[in-house]
């Protein structure tokens, strides 16, 4: 296995960042809201999410919704319930390879999202 290194920096659309890497591939995940993975890519190389400039307005709702890019948590089927805006800050726990990311609950859905990201190896990531 890889081991995995992590940062905390400041990304140009997502504000705070959580860093993550193995040294072949590079993940950051937005603290200031989600749960989401907003940048997935080869160390280096260029994300394969979209990422939305933080000043771009055409893809928002008036409630405050964004579509932001990245990979985000959200539950099915599909309603406008899942489209509550997820504006709250995460927190997180770091492993030896990877990481928890857990949300406050979502009170349109009641739930509590947490995804737990594992880096298995090479370009491997769970």
């Amino acid at each position: 296995m890889n081991d995995m290194k992590w940062d905390i920096q400041n990304h140009p659309y997502f504000g705070e960042s959580l860093y993550l890497t193995n040294d072949i591939v590079e993940l950051i995940v937005p603290l200031n809201y989600g749960i989401r993975i907003g940048h997935f890519s080869l160390c280096g190389e260029k994300n394969v999410f979209f990422e939305q400039p933080h000043d771009m307005t055409d893809l928002t709702t008036p409630e405050g919704w964004r579509v932001r890019g990245g990979h985000r948590m959200w539950l099915a089927p599909e309603s406008p319930k899942v489209y509550y805006p997820d504006n709250e800050t995460i927190s997180y726990e770091i492993s030896d390879n990877g990481v928890l990311l857990l949300q406050k609950e979502d009170p349109w859905l009641r739930v509590k999202k947490s995804m737990h990201i594992t880096f298995l190896g090479g370009a491997e990531v769970e």
